[in-house]
């Protein structure tokens, strides 16, 4: 982008590249803004020229929001001063507790994100201030001006710019990225999940699952279980939904699930396994097992396992060990923790594939094969 073009980029986000507090003299004294984007992005807008747009966070913020755009520290900011109560409701209630969970795949989708007065009038909280953004980047651009919107927080933005600015170019970028695997645009992939995106690579890219196949989901009122269901189902397979409770199943065949099998009735993975030939083709059986999958008695008609992370203590790392063996599975969990992965990430998406080109059931690298 040249830097004329940077003169005139517009930049909308919850947290700003400033932040405001009160020195010894009683001014307001500006300083670098915390996350990620700033980290990111500042740097290559500093001394651009370019306009900033963010909510007033703290007090200083707010104090410092009235005078209109703000120079310093090479960035031209403006702080948005937001009510406190809408601001509550459009961070805490709709951001970070719903759309957040659900870009992620962590809900209970069976009851959870409950849809209720409470979080009605929180959402009414989130349109206004996403009102608010939209104004005030309407009022700042200039014609014809390119706009970044970032992030969840203000997903409302782009449309109510659209309709107030059309001459605007508006870009929308999440903290969440959507690469788009063999056999999805670009487009296509943007309205795909974590999840689904991980479904897709397991079920069509390694899979290969064709209509009428079986498709038996472990999880499937979760994150990933959901994910699979519905692809599953939008596939043409034959979707055999595996839960917890009446509910749960009630939910999955909402979803598309053609059987649901609750686990508490049996150990339904060597159910499967002993109702399944060579090929992994479930046909009919009958009867009780008491055969667990273990380490010491693995899943022989499996490819792959979506799964989410699990305390490494818990009793559900022995199934994930006993299909893939204790050296990937161990590589894997510090390869989570060198990224940076927290216990509350822990149920986003885990793909297993049974024969990696990279990984040796000892944990040894190898090449493609």
């Amino acid at each position: 982008m040249a830097e004329s073009q940077l003169n005139q980029l517009i930049v909308a986000s919850n947290r700003g590249p400033l932040a405001f507090e009160r020195g010894p003299s009683g001014t307001l004294v500006p300083g670098r803004g915390g996350g990620g984007l700033v980290a990111s992005l500042g740097p290559a807008l500093a001394g651009t020229g370019a306009t900033w747009a963010a909510g007033a966070i703290s007090r200083g913020d707010r104090q410092a929001a009235g005078g209109g755009p703000i120079e310093a520290e090479g960035f031209r900011v403006q702080l948005l001063d937001l009510p406190a109560p809408q601001y509550r409701q459009f961070y805490n209630v709709v951001s970070n507790a719903t759309l957040w969970f659900l870009y992620h795949g962590l809900f209970d989708h069976a009851r959870r994100p409950r849809f209720d007065k409470h979080w009605r009038g929180a959402w009414e909280g989130y349109r206004a201030i996403n009102s608010r953004f939209a104004e005030a980047v309407a009022t700042l651009a200039a014609p014809g001006a390119t706009v970044l919107i970032h992030d969840f927080h203000l997903s409302l933005v782009p449309g109510e710019l659209a309709s107030r600015r059309p001459d605007l170019r508006t870009v929308h970028f999440h903290h969440t990225p959507f690469p788009a695997p063999d056999g999805l645009t670009d487009a296509e992939a943007a309205g795909f999940w974590i999840p689904h995106l991980t479904g897709w690579v397991g079920l069509v890219d390694r899979g290969r699952l064709v209509a009428g196949e079986w498709l038996a989901v472990l999880g499937a009122s979760g994150g990933s279980g959901i994910a699979a269901v519905q692809l599953g189902h939008a596939l043409g397979a034959r979707v055999i939904a595996i839960v917890g409770d009446d509910e749960r199943a009630a939910f999955c065949r909402e979803l598309g699930a053609d059987a649901t099998l609750n686990h508490r009735d049996g150990p339904i993975a060597a159910a499967l396994r002993e109702v399944t030939d060579g090929h992994g083709v479930v046909h009919p059986g009958h009867g009780w097992t008491d055969v667990v999958v273990s380490p010491g008695h693995p899943v022989l008609s499996v490819d792959g396992l979506l799964t989410g992370w699990h305390e490494p203590e818990s009793s559900h790392l022995q199934m994930l060990e006993a299909f893939a063996g204790p050296g990937p599975l161990a590589a894997a969990y510090a390869r989570a923790f060198e990224l940076g992965y927290l216990w509350h990430e822990f149920g986003d998406s885990h793909l297993i594939l049974r024969d990696s080109p990279s990984w040796d059931r000892d944990g040894t690298v190898r090449g493609p094969r």
